[in-house]
């Protein structure tokens, strides 16, 4: 595994904690009352909005790691300079 994906993982697991530890339940919740739309939906009405839903998270999980990928390095370098 190289640098890169493993600071990602080390990224993922430290955001799942911190959501895990401030918002339980959060995730649970999200996800029955997403389900209870998708029944709602007619099948083709409900594969567009799953495609618009999967493109959405996966462009906001890939802005947030970039966001904490730079902050942990910041962090890494601003702690190399203390010490």
């Amino acid at each position: 595994m190289g640098v890169q994906e493993l600071l990602g993982k080390m990224i993922e697991e430290r955001v799942d904690q911190i959501i895990g530890e401030r918002l339980p339940g959060l995730r649970a919740r999200y996800y029955e009352e997403q389900e209870a739309i998708l029944r709602s939906l007619d099948p083709d009405t409900r594969d567009q909005f799953e495609r618009l839903f999967e493109s959405l998270v996966e462009g906001g999980a890939e802005e947030c790691r970039a966001v904490y990928e730079a902050a942990f390095l910041d962090g890494l370098r601003l702690g190399h300079r203390a010490f």
